[in-house]
């Protein structure tokens, strides 16, 4: 391991994973897609990985070098910031490109041997598929960063801080978050109201672009699609969702501007707003729009009409049916 950091380089053999995929819950169907594939890396190799994971999380965090705000990847990170900030008041996607993960590291002036180093893991890598028949032949990999890998969380915000850092600093109308106390009980104890700017609300992948005027929104948009064609990532606006808090069943027009006209055209699209009555998922709570607690319930009256419908006619005992409860619909409820 000391060797791997001196030379900032693995052996061959770290390069080789084995994958397993593992069945989901509908029919296989001699389809990829109806598995769920893991990446088995080298013992080793992970064990290091999460030393220096862990040695540069720290650094990262205690002197506060990442500024784009992604609540994910540092010590300390979780999801509660951006579902308490969105409960009170789209998902960007994409690769990882090495060299601009490189650029990325110079940014934050990493030593040029961890910044080797860390390449190193993901340069010339094979996989090879694990099967009942034994293991496939290995194959180059085009994508060299596994979701699974130890440092990919970190990597994954190390890699976007630039774009959130940009939507930050470069918001021509922000939405303003304040607590909302009445000015004559703040002046009780001289207090002051903070104004928070928000522009995104973003934990790994997941992002929320948030702006109080429509051209506000185009601009975040634009900013994104200049940072996504720049590292080569494929973005859907048209699958975006769109949150209006003072809207009716709308189709509202974007027109998208760039920084950069001699190598990307000028974007227009169209998204229908939510209803009102609506609700949309983020990080895996459901928000609605007016507040309501109906969609959560019908919501509840779902997950057990279908589990219900599921085992209604299956020979089970009390006890697993009780397990079953605990283990499957419990957790989605």
């Amino acid at each position: 391991m000391n060797s791997c950091l001196v030379f900032s380089d693995i052996p061959e053999d770290w390069r080789l994973a084995s994958i397993g995929p593992i069945p989901k819950l509908h029919e296989f169907e001699c389809l990829l897609k109806n598995t769920r594939p893991i990446t088995l890396l080298e013992t080793a190799r992970k064990l290091l990985v999460k030393i220096i994971t862990d040695r540069l999380s720290r650094v990262l965090t205690q002197h506060q070098v990442l500024t784009g705000d992604n609540f994910a990847g540092l010590p300390g990170s979780s999801v509660n910031t951006p579902i308490n900030i969105l409960d009170v008041q789209n998902n960007l996607g994409g690769m990882y490109n090495l060299s601009m993960l490189r650029l990325c590291f110079d940014r934050l002036k990493f030593p040029s041997k961890l910044s080797d180093f860390i390449i190193s893991l993901f340069t010339s890598r094979k996989n090879r598929i694990l099967t009942p028949f034994g293991k496939t032949e290995s194959y180059n990999l085009l994508i060299n960063i596994d979701q699974g890998e130890v440092i990919s969380p970190l990597l994954w915000t190390i890699y976007f801080d630039p774009l959130l850092t940009e939507l930050s600093s470069s918001a021509n109308s922000p939405y303003i978050w304040s607590s909302g106390i009445p000015a004559n009980i703040l002046n009780i104890n001289n207090n002051v109201d903070v104004a928070v700017p928000i522009t995104q609300l973003t934990y790994m992948d997941d992002s929320t672009l948030i702006a109080s005027s429509l051209s506000g929104l185009e601009q975040l948009l634009s900013i994104a699609r200049d940072f996504y064609f720049l590292n080569n990532i494929t973005a859907n606006f048209l699958k975006y969702k769109l949150v209006f808090l003072s809207a009716v069943n709308n189709l509202i027009s974007f027109h998208l501007t760039l920084e950069i006209p001699n190598h990307l055209s000028s974007m227009s699209f169209s998204l229908q707003a939510l209803k009102l009555s609506s609700s949309f998922q983020f990080l895996g709570v459901w928000f609605n729009l007016q507040g309501s607690p109906n969609f959560v319930l019908s919501q509840l009256k779902d997950i057990y009409s279908s589990f219900v419908a599921s085992v209604r006619f299956k020979k089970l005992s009390p006890a697993q049916l009780a397990y079953l409860h605990s283990l499957v619909v419990l957790p989605k409820v």
